[in-house]
């Protein structure tokens, strides 16, 4: 995608949402400062990249909590790794290119202030790691959420609030709480879409809480940007990974059969999310039944829609149970192979905002 190509595109969402969304002054510097290092890169790659590419060495003691990764930087910060490996070959992604989203990503996540909708950590830079079987990667480095008193506690992941098995560091939560919680995920990605940016790996085990209390459910971070990229035709992708049941299950089922991710793919593990919030259930809890046990997942998502989906009209109500039904019942999708793509990506942003972010947003201002 050329510079141009780059800035209609958002511009076109930046004119939406001043004409559609309440817009915070901050926010509107905030997303003026992004949009600006995306396009300075663009044109000129190497600008400013140096200082967010730190020595492999600066990175010490590193240890896998649940499912994330942390370590001491420079001797004195306890951070958030997120490694992405990758194996150099004809069919990858060129290296120039991974480098440039690399810089991209590590400057963009580091400015400071973000959009407040933007619930990211702030990225430190990275470090690069060659190993000897030829795997090459590169490790983000995030600063984590201010936490009480010296001693290292990792933040606690949404999938451990919710997992029947592990240790459930609160009840579940009221009405309000979960409603909010919902908003600033959906919130989230309008803002990551705007700054030009697809997750790939949105799932409850990537939305983390600096502490367990039911107070901290409307302070969510999401992490797990591992395989995140600008969006565009122009960017390439390493295409899916093989995947967990879980992960097949968390993720839109045409994503394995076309290899390349897009927009509504994002909002549909969203949708699952929500669903997971709504009923206040792990999506484990499905999974692992019986009749699942070697069930597509097109079919997966079929007893999703038709089966899970509308018993939570029961628990948190009708406009949050069609918001949910939007992400994952194929409302935001369309057939991309009789629209331009960017045209196409707007219709789906719109409708999207429309149908999911103003709508739990009204819930979350509920007093209830």
């Amino acid at each position: 995608m050329i510079p141009g190509e780059f800035l209609g595109r958002l511009n076109k969402i930046d004119i939406y949402l001043q004409s559609n969304r309440r817009v915070e002054f901050a926010d509107v510097g905030a997303r003026a400062h992004m949009r600006a290092i995306l396009l300075q890169m663009q044109n000129h790659p190497l600008t400013g990249a140096v200082e967010f590419f730190h020595p492999r060495k600066d990175l010490v003691h590193m240890k896998s909590i649940n499912g994330h990764s942390y370590g001491l930087f420079k001797k004195k910060q306890c951070v958030l790794v997120e490694w992405m490996y990758y194996r150099p070959g004809p069919k990858a992604v060129p290296p120039e290119e991974r480098l440039f989203i690399m810089q991209l990503r590590a400057k963009d996540f580091g400015t400071d202030p973000k959009p407040s909708g933007l619930r990211i950590l702030k990225c430190l830079g990275f470090v690069e790691e060659i190993q000897k079987d030829e795997n090459h990667g590169y490790g983000f480095l995030y600063e984590l959420p201010q936490q009480v008193g010296n001693e290292f506690i990792p933040p606690m992941t949404l999938r451990q609030l919710l997992s029947p098995n592990g240790h459930l560091a609160i009840e579940t939560p009221f009405l309000r709480r979960k409603f909010q919680l919902a908003y600033s995920l959906a919130l989230f990605f309008e803002e990551f879409y705007y700054a030009g940016c697809l997750h790939e790996n949105f799932n409850s085990n990537n939305v983390i809480f600096a502490q367990s209390t039911s107070a901290s459910l409307s302070q969510p971070y999401v992490v797990g940007f591992q395989k995140s990229r600008p969006d565009g035709q122009a960017w390439s992708t390493d295409g899916p990974e093989d995947a967990t049941k879980r992960q097949k299950y968390e993720q839109h089922p045409d994503y394995r059969k076309k290899g390349r991710f897009i927009l509504e793919y994002d909002y549909y593990s969203l949708g699952v999310v929500l669903l997971e919030i709504g009923s206040w259930t792990s999506l484990d809890n499905w999974s692992k039944k019986i009749e699942y046990a070697d069930i597509a997942p097109e079919d997966f998502r079929k007893d999703l829609r038709d089966k899970y989906v509308p018993r939570l009209a029961a628990i948190v109500g009708e406009v949050y149970t069609h918001a949910v039904r939007t992400c994952l019942d194929g409302t935001l999708e369309r057939d991309r192979d009789s629209s331009p793509s960017e045209d196409l990506n707007r219709k789906v942003f719109h409708k999207f905002i429309e149908k999911v972010v103003k709508p739990l947003e009204g819930l979350s201002l509920l007093h209830i």
